[in-house]
């Protein structure tokens, strides 16, 4: 009898984690049978969209209507469970979203089965919320090499499954390009991470012209909306060019500076020399984020060298108040130091061969597999 999976995904980079994984599913057993809340790449991937669910994201902190929007959304789910019951669901990422419909499926289905795609980054804020992780998920596959243990050793089975970035293994830079220096400037991919990084990024990068007169931008931008945002904020510095594939701006480049997230794990992966930052508001962080935050690192490559015992690979400047002083200090010694560079290469290098052997749509397809047959581990 062909399985029945739901996958649920609220965010663009949920509909991108859960395709290439529902690709492997359907071709390791060409029977399943995918039903889905999320975007047009799972419904690529072979996903019976049920419900278009990541154009805008639903999470906490979005304004009131978007949260009575996914209340909504999940009567819609809640409605479907009891027609049509999957045996096992799939929630990815975006655990405020998403843990209110495990709930649901917990009630709905009984003897279902839940797997978490992409672990809740408990380890860095909320560590309480574990106790309702261990209640809604029966394997949570995990994107970092330290988090299948952390989550093992607070009870909630856990499975290292890989990173999308690192399957197929990209191609790395170990040298400099040549010409002029060259600073790629990646802001985000949100709204409010560009309006809030982009005009410091443009500041630190007019600093650094004082001391580099040649100096070549280069932006990162993947759609769009994003290069609509940087003309909203009204900031773009001279000669800027722009690049839809970060890829692109990674080869070229001798340094880049990059807001926190994805994109600062993806330019290591590639051998770009790096510096991370994420602006916060300076009051927010002091009532509310530096209670709630007890990560010693907050970039991606420091997290994960941390993890490792490894030596933080990259400068990062986060929480940041907006001064481009600092920003810029930390971009020109990248830009004035090929050893520094090459270290930081090399310091990259070893993060990769953390990821190495790990195939992230074909090991996370078979722990879904492996749960939905019985397999404890």
């Amino acid at each position: 009898m062909a399985r029945t999976f739901l996958f649920t995904a609220f965010e663009p980079s949920g509909d991108a984690h859960a395709a290439p994984v529902i690709a492997a599913l359907r071709a390791r057993e060409p029977g399943t049978r995918v039903i889905a809340f999320g975007g047009p790449r799972m419904a690529e991937a072979g996903a019976e969209l049920v419900e278009e669910t990541t154009s805008d994201p639903a999470m906490l902190g979005h304004a009131l209507g978007q949260a009575w929007g996914h209340w909504k959304r999940l009567r819609r789910l809640e409605a479907r469970l009891r027609r049509d019951p999957p045996e096992l669901l799939v929630p990815v990422d975006s655990p405020a979203a998403n843990f209110p419909a495990c709930a649901r499926f917990r009630r709905r289905v009984p003897n279902g089965r839940i797997a978490h795609l992409v672990a809740p980054q408990l380890w860095a804020w909320g560590a309480w919320r574990v106790r309702k992780l261990r209640r809604r998920t029966d394997r949570v596959l995990c994107l970092l090499p330290f988090e299948a243990d952390w989550f093992a050793a607070r009870g909630v089975p856990a499975r290292f499954v890989g990173h999308p970035l690192f399957s197929p293994a990209p191609a790395r830079r170990e040298a400099d390009p040549g010409g002029p220096p060259r600073l790629a400037l990646l802001p985000g991919s949100r709204a409010a991470e560009v309006r809030a990084n982009w005009p410091t990024m443009v500041a630190a990068a007019e600093r650094a012209r004082r001391r580099y007169p040649d100096l070549e931008l280069v932006a990162a931008l993947r759609d769009e909306g994003a290069r609509a945002l940087i003309a909203e904020c009204g900031d773009r510095p001279a000669g800027l060019a722009i690049e839809t594939d970060p890829r692109a701006a990674f080869a070229t480049a001798h340094a880049a500076l990059v807001a926190s997230g994805t994109a600062s794990l993806e330019a290591v992966a590639h051998g770009a020399p790096t510096v991370v930052l994420y602006n916060v508001s300076r009051w927010q962080w002091q009532l509310i984020g530096r209670w709630l935050i007890r990560t010693r690192y907050f970039a991606l490559p420091n997290v994960i060298a941390h993890g490792a015992g490894e030596a933080p690979p990259v400068p990062e400047l986060i929480p940041h108040f907006g001064d481009p002083d600092p920003v810029a200090e930390a971009v020109e010694r990248l830009l004035g130091d090929p050893e520094a560079r090459a270290e930081q290469r090399a310091r990259g290098r070893r993060i990769a061969d953390l990821f190495e052997g790990t195939d992230y749509p074909t090991a996370a397809a078979r722990a879904i597999h492996d749960l939905a047959s019985g397999v404890s581990r």
